[in-house]
């Protein structure tokens, strides 16, 4: 669970399950953000977010913008374990700086459109979303916030600090086999 601002524009946080020893992404299921349950935040400036997933660590490997640009996180990340049985808290996720190097990376590169339809991902320059829990309500906040809006039931909550972390793509070049 974590809190995102609403930011202008759309923005999507793709997750996947990565293996510590190999540092390889697990599987190919990628964890979109816009799937999961999510409520207001009382303050009205964002959405607390809540998904269901198996126990592991999560890595978060990319991160889209109004469905054509991203930005490939494989040299620059965070990863996050989730325990099972518990709901795991990771705090408030701060998109704006990512979103922006997406935008200056796409005019950098004359890239500025899409051709046929095909998300332009780019991995030069650009920087990783921030999670932070010193910004985020209490952890128990945020469950009775989860709670009142019935996302969840009776759960127990802990709080994650992310890694910095990287993973490892299919190969060096590719940047449509684990960034998609």
């Amino acid at each position: 669970m974590f809190e995102a601002p609403g930011v202008p524009g759309d923005y999507v946080l793709w997750m996947s399950p990565r293996d510590d020893e190999t540092k390889r992404v697990t599987s190919l299921e990628l964890f979109d953000v816009r799937a999961s349950k999510a409520v207001p935040l009382p303050d009205g400036h964002g959405y607390l977010l809540l998904k269901d997933v198996l126990p592991g660590k999560y890595v978060v490997r990319m991160m889209t913008t109004q469905g054509w640009w991203g930005a490939c996180l494989s040299e620059a990340t965070v990863t996050f374990p989730v325990e099972a049985g518990k709901i795991t808290y990771v705090g408030r996720v701060d998109p704006s700086l990512t979103l922006k190097s997406i935008m200056s990376e796409a005019f950098r590169t004359g890239k500025t459109t899409s051709s046929g339809g095909q998300l332009r991902l780019f991995k030069e320059n650009v920087i990783p979303p921030h999670f932070d829990l010193a910004a985020a309500l209490p952890a128990d906040q945020a469950l009775e916030i989860a709670r009142k809006n019935k996302l969840v039931t009776d759960a127990k909550i802990v709080t994650a600090k992310t890694e910095p972390s990287s993973f490892i793509r299919k190969d060096k070049t590719d940047l449509t086999g684990y960034c998609q």
